[in-house]
C-alpha cells in the first residue's frame, strides 16, 4: 500500500491531537498558563526544583558556556543542566525574558508538546508497521496513556519526552 506524505501528517497530526487532548484530560488546562506556577512548587515533587533552576538561570547573568548560571554555588557557576529545567527551553525563553511576565514556566508546554509528539510519533510508528490508519490512531492512546509517562510528568519533568524514543524508531 503506497501511502502519500499528505496522509503520513494526517495520521501524525490525529495521534498528536489525541495525546494532546489525554494531557489536558489528565493535568487539565491550568498547566498551560505560563504565569500559573503554584503547581510547580508543591512540596511533593521536584518540580520546585526545576522551576527554581530556570528561575536562577532566567535572573542570571549570560555566560559562557553557556547554560551556566550564578547564584546557586558561589563562588562558581553551575549548569542549567543539573536543575532538570528542561535546558533547551530555558535557554529559547531567558532570550524571550526581556518580553515574558515576571512569573513564568514553561514546563505545562513542555508537558503538553511531548504529550502531542508522543500520539503523533505513535500513530506514524503503529502505521508504519500495520499500515491500519484505525490502528495507529487508537494505538496512539495507548503510548499517549503510558503511566509511566504519567508518572514523569510531575516528577522528572524533563524525563517526559518519551517522544523521542518512538521519533528515533519511526524516522
Amino acid at each position: 500500500m503506497n501511502i502519500s506524505n499528505k496522509e503520513k501528517w494526517i495520521i501524525f497530526f490525529i495521534g498528536g491531537c489525541l495525546g494532546a487532548v489525554l494531557f489536558l484530560l489528565i493535568f487539565g488546562w491550568d498547566k498551560l498558563d505560563v504565569t500559573y506556577t503554584d503547581w510547580l512548587l508543591r512540596k511533593d515533587t521536584d518540580l520546585a526544583q526545576h522551576y527554581m533552576g530556570w528561575c536562577t538561570y532566567r535572573a542570571s547573568d549570560w555566560h559562557y558556556p553557556l547554560g551556566l548560571m550564578d547564584g546557586v554555588l558561589y563562588p562558581d557557576s553551575i549548569s542549567i543542566f543539573f536543575t532538570d529545567s528542561i535546558p533547551l527551553f530555558a535557554f529559547v525563553f531567558k532570550l524571550l525574558s526581556g518580553i515574558l511576565p515576571e512569573s513564568f514556566q514553561y514546563f505545562g508546554l513542555f508537558g503538553f508538546l511531548c504529550y502531542f509528539l508522543q500520539g503523533g510519533f505513535a500513530a506514524c510508528l503503529i502505521f508504519h508497521y500495520t499500515n491500519k490508519k484505525i490502528y495507529s490512531i487508537v494505538g496512539s492512546l495507548f503510548f499517549s496513556g503510558s503511566l509511566l509517562m504519567m508518572w514523569r510528568m510531575f516528577t522528572h519533568t524533563a524525563l517526559s519526552a518519551h517522544f523521542l524514543i518512538l521519533a528515533a524508531l519511526y524516522l
